[in-house]
């Protein structure tokens, strides 16, 4: 480029990189909007590329006009700087509007209307962004004749760098900061400040001249014709790699937001490179028709090629992850190795796709067109774009597969090269050449025929594990229009349903062999709603995962009609493997199987359900933190009858505890009523109610005919069975949540988007929240909470829930400690657990010295801690009253422990912390083996301001590392916010 116009390109850059921020956010608004089904994923791409290339057309015939291009651009510029201020205010009030009177159209209908108003949004800017290039091109090719192609190949170069860059950026700082809103803000000042510098530059300089042209044919037919077809063909083979690869890396680096954006950020840096790569010698190139030929030809084998470094990566990863520790700056490494896997499927074609443009430009600049062939040229590219997106998505993928849709992308740039080379009038090469790429197309293309399905589902990005054992069978492997599905069983009998690689739900199908955890997640996520709303007539089910939630559903005499929503229909194909086990789901006439994205149906209908059930998959999938924002749960709230009930399925796995604070928040904003309840190992169930409701009952659940076996299956005997599984009203953790600086999951403020993936790959856990019913205090009935129940709570549940075998053995110790003769059920208790009630029990008339009451003292604290709690108050006291006897209970230490634990037994937290402080007067020592419950026993006495300060203190004198524990102990949280809500 010449260094007159080294600003200009810099500035072109600084446009690219607030361009591809529009498409990003476009995107993510319209989503919320259209959903996230794959008609709507599609129309953004439509409206985007459409308007990209209506722009570029008005751009040519605009070229033509006296007036300067570049003071044309510069008014572009300020007009999308304008538009974008306006987007956010502009989208809410149209959105908003359109809500109330969209349910009243028929379907069809409301498809229709939705696209219209989504490319009123989104179409005015995208046509402005698609004549940027056009005039900025022409703007400098009217003031230098010298190097017309080199200027071009220049700017492609710096505008999809400036783009690459921008991915990058709005996904890993400019969202987490800013926000959509304020990164939109941040785009439209930028697009005022590149309008000021051009208008800057263009006062400094001489005026543009006007352009000529000179007419030239190529083998007889028009050069527009040929090259244009060019153009648009090579647009179409380049978004067909661009979403197929798209596709088949989700399943390596995982379908997160931050891997789909380094990916996208590959194939646009690939592209600038190959305008870098051909701007020195696209002005000297003998034979431009012969090099563009031969770059197609170089696509499509490199294209065929990336499918054995496809097949390469599963084995990379699973060996970077073996060395990686989870940890910040591992994810660090795991996204710059995501980078790099991915530069080496894509990057060799995309460089031949950035070369490719620019010589079909400078070519067509150089005849009859002139000037007008820059927003031909980009014009008729993103019309192939958008032909390839519909294409890919609705036809290609699902009929064929990815790997075929791959080929076809291939054979595409490989029959655009030999026609190219026949219309440069090289016949005789072009036979040649065509026997060579044929063989080597046939000889990639048999050599990895297929994807080896062990390796598409092993979920590589989460286990570390690049293959599936081969005692694994694969039953069903489809590639849908939004993602990939799979079925596999292990032991014979252990079947899992996979999207993307990651497990959606699991069954065993031999009903001699236990449950799944997964089972007793599923069925539970259908039993807790009913019980709370037992009459429900309507359900709603989003996401039919095994379809096991919907089976159980059925069971229920009272319910006319069930939706479960389902966005992809391979989910639905793959669910019947699981037949007979949930043969209600697909024979019941009171189930519909809806296609279709959850919130896109909500508003579209009016109908209202007394149920809504909502256990899509983990929230770091990229779009699933959709269903957790605080819009979505106003929607539910619209969607609800005044009785009904929201029951949202959340993880407590691969998510930290600020993130379940952030999702708390937006639905806590939009529910009066909340309550917390365990389904199995890091799986909770928050039921929200849109008015006050009393605690639910669970006699009708539990004498259901339907729901017996089931239940009877995942260790649910009784009532008390289930009522075990409540955790908290969400009103006594929220100070917890609120403690966290953190703001309210919303489609505006995607925290859970941003932030999941990252506590995904850190194995980040917050299943310490369903500790609440396990703590050395009856820390939620001390709160005011419901006490907790030991009675009733079958030895089932007790082999399968932790809080069912905490209370099942609270009953036993009380009764052997009551009853000395009575042996009641001991072999229910643990070893270890036994040796140290044996101990306690055991006749002792002298404590011995410092070792001997240390014993004591630890099986003491250790076996009282999960007893007295669990136990009302006289029962506690009972059991207290008789360890009393021990020689070292009468010692003055041994005393005021005992004391301590009768002021856990009778609830009274003031007593408790003058008790607390009197243990560490008579032996500071124990604070050291005890810190989080003494601390925590001081921070109950909430009326005592006085020991909020022991406690700190306390804390001070502790080592770092117990120092650390404590605080970062959730129960101490808890207490802490409750205590002091403004630290």
């Amino acid at each position: 480029m010449l260094r007159q116009f080294r600003w200009l390109f810099a500035l072109f850059a600084l446009s690219g990189f607030a361009g591809i921020i529009y498409e990003a956010l476009w995107s993510h608004y319209l989503k919320l909007f259209l959903g996230h089904a794959a008609y709507a994923q599609a129309a953004v791409l439509v409206l985007f590329m459409g308007g990209l290339s209506g722009g570029a057309l008005l751009a040519s015939r605009v070229a033509r006009s006296g007036t300067d291009p570049l003071l044309i651009y510069a008014a572009v510029e300020i007009a999308i700087g304008i538009l974008a201020l306006s987007f956010h205010p502009v989208y809410v009030a149209t959105i908003a509007a359109v809500q109330t009177w969209l349910p009243a159209l028929n379907p069809r209908s409301i498809t229709l209307v939705k696209f219209a108003i989504s490319g009123a949004l989104v179409l005015p800017q995208a046509l402005l962004l698609g004549a940027t290039f056009p005039l900025m091109a022409t703007g400098i090719l009217r003031r230098t004749s010298q190097q017309a192609g080199s200027d071009i190949a220049g700017l492609y170069f710096l505008n999809s760098l400036g783009a690459a860059v921008g991915v990058l950026a709005t996904t890993f700082v400019l969202k987490p900061w800013l926000g959509l809103p304020g990164t939109l803000q941040l785009a439209g000042t930028l697009n005022f400040a590149v309008a000021m510098g051009v208008i800057g530059w263009w006062r400094l300089t001489v005026p543009a001249s006007t352009n000529t042209d000179s007419p030239e044919q190529v083998s007889g037919q028009p050069l527009g014709r040929v090259l244009l077809l060019v153009a648009g063909l090579t647009g179409a083979s380049s978004f067909i790699y661009e979403i197929v690869w798209i596709r088949m890396l989700s399943m390596v680096l995982g379908g997160t937001t931050h891997s789909f954006e380094i990916m996208l950020f590959t194939f646009i840096f690939g592209l600038a490179l190959g305008g870098w790569w051909i701007r020195r010698s696209i002005d000297t190139l003998r034979s431009p028709l012969t090099n563009l030929a031969l770059i197609q030809l170089a696509m499509a084998v490199f294209a065929l090629t990336s499918l054995a470094f496809y097949d390469f990566s599963f084995d990379a990863l699973a060996l970077t992850l073996t060395a990686l520790a989870r940890t910040t700056s591992g994810y660090v490494v795991f996204m710059f190795v995501g980078v790099v896997l991915a530069m080496m499927i894509m990057l060799p074609t995309t460089i031949c796709a950035g070369m490719a443009l620019p010589i079909i430009t400078k070519r067509l600049y150089s005849s009859a067109d002139g000037e007008r062939a820059v927003g031909w040229v980009y014009a008729a590219n993103t019309s192939g774009a958008i032909v390839a997106v519909v294409f890919t998505q609705f036809v290609l993928i699902p009929a064929v597969g990815l790997r075929a849709s791959l080929i076809v992308g291939a054979v595409i740039d490989l029959l655009l090269g030999v026609w190219l080379l026949q219309a440069a009038g090289r016949d005789h090469l072009g036979r040649k050449v065509w026997g060579a790429a044929f063989g080597t197309f046939a000889g990639i293309a048999l050599q990895c025929f297929e994807f080896d399905p062990r390796k598409i589902a092993s979920g590589v990005f989460r286990s570390g594990v690049s293959r599936l054992a081969d005692d694994i069978h694969v039953d069903f492997l489809r590639d849908g229009k939004t993602a990939t599905v799979a079925v596999f069983t292990r032991d014979a009998s252990h079947r899992v349903i996979a999207t993307n690689g990651k497990p959606d739900a699991s069954m065993e199908l031999n009903r001699e062999r236990p449950a799944t955890i997964d089972e007793a997640t599923q069925v539970l996520s259908g039993v807790l709603p009913l019980a709370a709303n037992p009459s429900a007539k309507a359900v709603a089910v989003i996401g039919i995962g095994s379809g096991m939630t919907t089976h159980v559903l059925l069971q229920s005499p009272h319910i006319e009609r069930i939706d479960t929503i389902e966005i992809e229909a391979a989910m639905v194909e793959g669910a019947r493997l699981f037949l007979p086990h949930v043969a209600v789901t697909f024979s019941d006439p009171r189930s519909r199987l809806v296609l279709d994205d959850a919130r896109s149906y909500f508003a579209a209908n009016q109908r209202h359900y007394d149920i809504i059930i909502s256990e899509p998959s983990n929230p770091w999938v990229s779009g699933v933190a959709g269903l957790f924002t605080r819009e979505f749960y106003r929607q539910v709230g619209h969607t609800l009858t005044p009785s009904g009930v929201f029951a949202q399925w959340m993880e407590l796995y691969e998510i930290s505890p600020p993130l379940v604070a952030s999702v708390f928040r937006a639905l806590s904003a939009e529910f009066k009523t909340i309550r917390l309840y365990e389904m199995g190992d890091g799986n909770l169930l928050l039921l929200a109610y849109p008015q006050v409701t009393p605690l639910e009952s669970f006699e009708a659940a539990i004498t259901n005919p339907g729901l017996i076996p089931l239940l009877r299956r995942i260790g649910i005997e009784t009532a008390a069975d289930l009522s075990a599984r409540y955790v908290a009203e969400g009103s006594l953790l929220a100070p917890l949540f609120w403690s966290y600086q953190i703001r309210a999951n919303s489609d505006f403020y995607p925290v859970l988007d941003e932030e999941a993936p990252k506590a995904r790959f850190v194995r980040a856990s917050a299943t310490v929240l369903t500790d609440l019913t396990r703590t050395p205090w009856p820390l939620r009935e001390m709160l005011g909470g419901e006490p907790l129940h030991t009675e009733g709570v079958s030895d089932a549940s007790a082999a399968r829930y932790r809080t069912n075998r905490y209370l099942r053995d609270a009953r036993e110790v009380e009764s052997q400690l009551i009853d000395p003769r009575s042996s009641g059920n001991a072999a229910v208790l643990g070893g270890s657990a036994q040796r140290e009630l044996a101990f306690l029990l055991a006749a002792r008339t002298e404590c011995g010295f410092d070792a001997g009451y240390a014993a004591w003292r630890d099986a003491f604290v250790t076996t009282v801690s999960r007893v007295v709690p669990a136990l009302d108050s006289a029962a506690g006291v009972r059991v207290l009253g008789r360890l009393g006897n021990h020689a070292c209970a009468k010692t003055p230490r041994g005393a005021e422990w005992l004391a301590f634990y009768f002021a856990i037994a009778r609830r009274d937290t003031q007593a408790l912390g003058a008790a607390t402080l009197r243990v560490l007067a008579q032996d500071p020592a124990v604070l050291a083996a005890y810190p989080s419950l003494l601390v925590g026993a001081l921070l109950l006495d909430h009326a005592n301001t006085e020991h909020l300060s022991e406690a700190k203190q306390i804390l001070a004198t502790l080592s770092p590392e117990l120092r650390t524990t404590t605080e970062n102990n959730l129960l101490i949280r808890l207490l802490h916010a409750r205590l002091d809500p403004h630290e």
